[in-house]
């Protein structure tokens, strides 16, 4: 009876089912920034200080930041979130990047070295705590982030449209010009198709995942098994 007591004491290993999980989402990540990378380079005729900033959120907010929130939940953190704590993390999350890219702020961080590295900490800290929540859920919670995927990619894809569809520029940069920047206006849109890019890279491809991790832990539960079974066998019995 002790042995058998010390053994369920030991703490085991994270399951090596994770690895396909953990493997598919590095990849997918490291998918986002190879696309933002390769949109800015053969558009580098048009890329400005808003190209060059919006790339730096989306290697930060949709790379960095989910990597490091992997870390923090395998194996150190098992402890799932509560959906409130998600929805607080989600709603801090989206609110910073829409305030991020106001006008009159953004232009304001562009010119300031200080005002930038602020924004982008904040920004930082925001998507490590969204998807450290996001990461941590479990079982029959695991819908919850899937929602909040969904919210945040479409949310943050109608601000790259805004940026890619409005008819003048929204933001006044006075060193566009010395990136050798035809107009704002170029700049601006092809930050937007950077954040358009990169939504269905992340926030989607991740509730695809995660959605699929859910199914197959809900095929494998012992309660459908048993189910399934005793389904089985009262339709072969005459």
């Amino acid at each position: 009876m002790r042995s058998g007591n010390i053994t369920n004491s030991i703490p085991r290993p994270a399951s090596t089912n994770e690895s396909g999980p953990i493997m598919a989402t590095t990849l997918l990540f490291v998918a986002a920034a190879v696309t933002a990378f390769s949109m800015l380079h053969f558009s580098a005729p048009h890329a400005g200080p808003i190209s060059h900033h919006m790339l730096l959120h989306i290697l930060v907010m949709n790379a960095v930041a989910p990597l490091i929130a992997w870390r923090l939940r395998v194996p150190r953190i098992r402890t799932p979130h509560s959906g409130k704590v998600l929805v607080a993390a989600t709603s801090v999350q989206i609110i910073a990047i829409w305030v991020a890219h106001i006008p009159i702020v953004l232009t304001a961080t562009l010119d300031s070295a200080e005002l930038h590295t602020v924004s982008l900490t904040v920004l930082f800290a925001a998507a490590i705590w969204f998807w450290h929540t996001v990461l941590s859920a479990r079982g029959s919670r695991r819908w919850q982030p899937i929602v909040a995927l969904l919210i945040t990619g479409k949310l943050f894809c109608l601000l790259g449209i805004l940026l890619i569809f409005a008819p003048r520029p929204l933001y006044n940069c006075p060193g566009a010009t010395i990136c050798g920047l035809a107009s704002t206006l170029q700049d601006q849109q092809l930050a937007g198709l950077l954040m358009t890019a990169a939504c269905p890279l992340t926030y989607v491809a991740a509730g695809v995942i995660i959605s699929a991790v859910w199914l197959h832990e809900l095929s494998a539960s012992p309660q459908l098994t048993s189910h399934c079974n005793s389904e089985s066998a009262s339709s072969r019995s005459p």
